[in-house]
């Protein structure tokens, strides 16, 4: 669940996670949440609760996307001296050095607007939080599912927008692919069901972000930005898919609308689908 507390006592967003904690306690869940914004956005963040009569909760994490992305290579280097990080001179680094200042000079406006699009999505504390949950059965052993939720920034704009919004879409999926491999490293067990539900402003038409989301691998429109990171930023990816597409009765397409506002400074009403719920390796019904 995204939280906002801006409506409700007064802004004290500490007030308020105690309260919304002792209420689904009250009701048997046990609650964990993560904020990243302040006042200004009513204390924004997001929320994970599960029925404790039923699951145990083996680990739970939160992490901030923008500090877990990696920078390219062109924006650490001072320019082409042969020398690595421990200092040493190697012919091979000076090689690599010589390729990105040449990749650099080809690439013009477009690397600068990647180097924007790399600070913005890096300043941008949107947080994904995970936990792994477990419960016994009856006839023995257990079963396990790993539950996530995250709040894409909303960034509206061009080229630099788009791509920051593709860099964390892409690292909440290798994110999620890291949890679940942990999740079958502490079982023992691979292919443990993994659901992730949030607020990803992506329009359902929108295939190359939401390709990013789905797949963790950037589409055709981001060719510069796979070339400038030149290899860097790849690790695990999952395969997802969407639960309400998908599952019994899906057409195959998401919801008509999740979101459906008119805010003042706008002239028609904004009606789109920016909510998902994904789910990778179990049936959504199961699941």
């Amino acid at each position: 669940a995204e939280t906002g507390h801006r409506h409700l006592l007064a802004g004290d967003h500490r007030g308020l996670g105690r309260a919304t904690a002792c209420l689904l306690q009250q009701r048997g869940f046990h609650f964990a949440t993560s904020h990243y914004a302040g006042r200004q956005s009513g204390y924004m963040g997001v929320a994970l609760a599960w029925p404790s009569a039923i699951f145990s909760c083996e680990v739970v994490n939160t992490t901030c996307i923008g500090d877990d992305l990696q920078v390219p290579e062109f924006m650490n280097s001072n320019g082409p001296n042969g020398r690595g990080r421990n200092g040493l001179f190697s012919p091979w680094k000076l090689i690599q050095q010589l390729r990105q200042r040449w990749r650099r000079w080809r690439m013009g406006q477009s690397l600068r607007d990647i180097e924007d699009a790399v600070r913005l999505a890096r300043r941008r504390y949107n947080r994904a939080l995970f936990a792994h949950l477990s419960r016994p059965e009856a006839q023995g052993g257990r079963t396990d599912i790993c539950i996530g939720t995250y709040h894409m920034p909303c960034l509206i704009g061009g080229a630099v927008e788009r791509m920051a919004m593709a860099l964390h879409a892409r690292s909440v999926n290798q994110l999620a692919a890291r949890h679940q491999s942990d999740a079958a490293m502490r079982t023992g067990r691979a292919g443990i069901p993994l659901v992730l539900a949030g607020d990803f402003n992506i329009k359902a038409s929108d295939d190359s972000l939401l390709a990013a989301v789905k797949s963790g691998k950037l589409s055709e429109e981001f060719n510069d930005l796979i070339e400038a990171y030149n290899g860097r930023g790849r690790a695990s990816s999952i395969e997802f898919q969407s639960a309400y597409a998908t599952g019994p009765g899906g057409t195959g397409d998401e919801p008509e609308f999740t979101n459906n506002a008119w805010p003042s400074f706008i002239e028609e009403p904004f009606r789109e689908t920016l909510d998902y719920i994904w789910y990778a390796d179990g049936n959504p019904v199961s699941t």
